[in-house]
């Protein structure tokens, strides 16, 4: 398995490379915007790098869960028949409206609906389910903070 990352602070240490991160950047597209690339699922994150400290972007990477954007909490709604949706809602109500991951939108009539719970953790992959190391996220943040 995929070791687990250093401290933030370790991380920050390292010299981050732009080039070798703008390659390792495409695992984000499948949720995040980058420029004119990627999936309006998670925050958009063209101009995101130049806006935080490279802390900041570490932790956003490595511990999705310690801040979770405004309007981005995760939502679990369970079906009457069992199916389990994960997502974002957009709209409440009569129907339902969730964003799941890679952006496709959801439509559940409210009848249809057993529950509605809200995760405690991010929506965001894990560093190890992305496959990444505390160099990639060096790297990743460089990158971030070229743009």
């Amino acid at each position: 398995g995929v070791k687990a990352l250093s401290s933030v602070e370790a991380i920050a240490r390292l010299t981050g490379d732009a080039k070798r991160g703008a390659t390792a950047v495409a695992v984000c597209y499948t949720c995040h915007k980058i420029g004119t690339q990627g999936i309006e699922y998670g925050p958009n994150l063209t101009t995101y790098g130049r806006q935080q400290s490279a802390e900041s972007i570490i932790q956003a990477i490595a511990q999705p869960s310690v801040a979770i954007s405004h309007g981005f909490e995760g939502v679990r709604i369970v079906t009457k028949d069992g199916l389990v949706i994960t997502g974002m809602v957009l709209t409440q109500g009569d129907p339902t409206m969730i964003k799941c991951v890679g952006g496709a939108i959801q439509t559940i009539p409210v009848d249809r609906i057993k529950s509605v719970t809200k995760l405690e953790h991010s929506l965001m992959y894990t560093p190890a389910m992305l496959g990444l190391t505390d160099q990639s996220v060096a790297d990743l943040t460089a990158y971030l903070k070229s743009l």
